[in-house]
């Protein structure tokens, strides 16, 4: 059966647009990157559709990850759980009645206070982001340098967070 000539035609140039669309798009991409004109400075908030972006990714990418983790039977702080908190998370992510430092102001994008995140997370989410970071965020992977348990006891202290008063986050820290 003999093809259509002008369908091809049609086809074959369809082809060609698309591929110049392609390198032209690639061609822009690689402009804007290699120009410097995006402002990458930390003292100012990403672009509101930047910030959608990288959240929705990020949410989305911690829930599909989390659904593969199964919790211990039991966790709970541990004895040296505040004292990691204090060394790992309050310098970013402050604690009840503290602000985050100096260094957890200046991050881009601003790390969520994990007194108010807490209820919205689920444990196997807390888990994976504080096993396993995020990337371009300034949360390292903690799952490198401590054990899964340690985490979990990390895990049972976050989740703690938000009935935890000011006095008695402090008298907990001064303790350990």
């Amino acid at each position: 059966m003999p093809s259509d000539p002008v369908a091809t035609n049609k086809l074959k140039t369809a082809a060609v647009a698309l591929l110049v669309v392609l390198l032209l798009v690639t061609a822009a991409g690689l402009a804007v990157i290699y120009s410097g004109l995006i402002d990458i400075a930390a003292t100012r908030p990403h672009y509101a559709v930047t910030s959608w972006i990288l959240q929705t990714t990020m949410e989305h990418s911690v829930e599909r990850r989390a659904e593969a983790i199964s919790p211990p039977p039991a966790y709970h702080a541990g004895s040296k759980t505040m004292h990691h908190y204090k060394e790992m998370c309050e310098l970013c992510h402050g604690g009840p009645g503290k602000e985050p430092s100096e260094v957890g102001k200046g991050l881009r994008p601003q790390p969520p206070s994990l007194v108010k995140a807490a209820p919205e997370l689920r444990d196997t989410e807390i888990f994976w982001v504080v096993k396993h970071g995020i990337r371009m965020t300034g949360m390292p992977a903690f799952g490198l340098t401590h054990p899964d348990a340690e985490l979990w006891e990390v895990v049972a202290l976050v989740r703690s967070l938000p009935s935890t008063s000011p006095r008695e986050y402090d008298k907990t820290a001064r303790t350990h």
